[in-house]
């Protein structure tokens, strides 16, 4: 009977984490919706932003008093969970699978330099997510998906075929700068300094050069890499930490890089884990962010620092 309560309790538990992660998503800090600037400039004209401010109404006011709602709910019921399962009541502790809760657990001098900017496109938007160690805000871009592809595709097909010149070339600066307007200018005023910033692509934008983007084309382009480092975290969309993602489907594969070595066995321990959860029937997306869980709360320190986990993992389909 304790198991079997013990079982429901963490199944309650881990059902309002994830409401509480999906209010937090549709809530969008800072309400600014962005327009896409023309970038088609003249040489020496201005830049120009069209900001329109967002309202806060009746649904917002809604999904607060939802989110304090369930927010104390789950307080009540990691509670009573740890009265009857302490390992469960640890296992099922918030902040393991979120990036707010990876960020606490960081190195201060790196996290202060850092974001993860995750991205989503919708067939009338670009929604950008910016986490941080003070926390996290969304942007909302009025850009079509076909648009963004488009571009994206502009740039990859002319710097696969290097040699070309002329009009070309000339396309591709005006892409670069334009998916710059879309992809990073947005959030430049919520960096506070950060430079070092880990991009979850949207999959359809996975193949995107980020640091080639141009930031401005007068006097001389200045290209995001003048400006920021970047590094990648492609598996995070489908690890979907916080923005929806489509489910993987077919074959799975699952790779891990460890650059720090020395790990305990924490590259181990998670591909055990996520196997098992997949022959449990479990799905890969849930299977993955519960194995990354499971590392983060394991008694070993090397196992639960994210570092010993966080190189590289792969989520592909067929």
């Amino acid at each position: 009977a304790a198991d079997t309560a013990a079982a429901a309790g963490y199944r309650t538990v881990i059902g309002l984490q994830r409401e509480i992660e999906r209010i937090r998503g549709t809530l969008f800090s800072g309400r600014l919706q962005w327009s896409h600037p023309e970038s088609r400039l003249e040489a020496g004209e201005a830049e120009t932003w069209v900001v329109r401010t967002v309202v806060a109404g009746g649904e917002d006011a809604r999904l607060r008093e939802e989110l304090v709602e369930r927010e104390t709910a789950l307080r009540l019921a990691l509670a009573r969970l740890r009265r009857i399962s302490p390992v469960l009541a640890d296992r099922a502790s918030p902040g393991g699978a979120s990036p707010e809760g990876l960020w606490r657990t960081f190195d201060p001098a790196w996290s202060g330099k850092t974001a993860i900017v995750e991205y989503r496109l919708s067939s009338g938007a670009l929604h950008l997510r910016l986490t941080t160690d003070q926390g996290s805000v969304v942007r909302r871009v009025t850009v079509s998906r076909e648009e963004v592809l488009r571009q994206a595709e502009a740039v990859t097909l002319a710097l696969g075929d290097p040699g070309k010149g002329g009009g070309e070339a000339a396309t591709m600066t005006e892409s670069l700068t334009w998916l710059y307007d879309s992809l990073l200018r947005p959030i430049e005023g919520d960096l506070g300094g950060r430079d070092l910033l880990l991009i979850v692509p949207d999959p359809s934008l996975s193949m995107l050069p980020m640091a080639a983007l141009i930031r401005s084309r007068v006097p001389t382009p200045e290209y995001a890499v003048q400006r920021y480092r970047f590094g990648y975290l492609p598996s995070f969309h489908f690890a979907a930490t916080m923005m929806p993602a489509p489910s993987a489907t077919g074959s799975v594969e699952l790779r891990l890089a460890v650059p720090s070595g020395g790990n305990g066995g924490a590259g181990e321990r998670i591909g055990d884990s996520y196997r098992a959860l997949l022959e449990r029937g479990m799905g890969p997306v849930d299977a993955l962010a519960e194995a990354q869980r499971n590392s983060l709360t394991a008694p070993e320190e090397g196992l639960r620092h994210p570092r010993a986990w966080a190189g590289v993992v792969v989520l592909g389909g067929p």
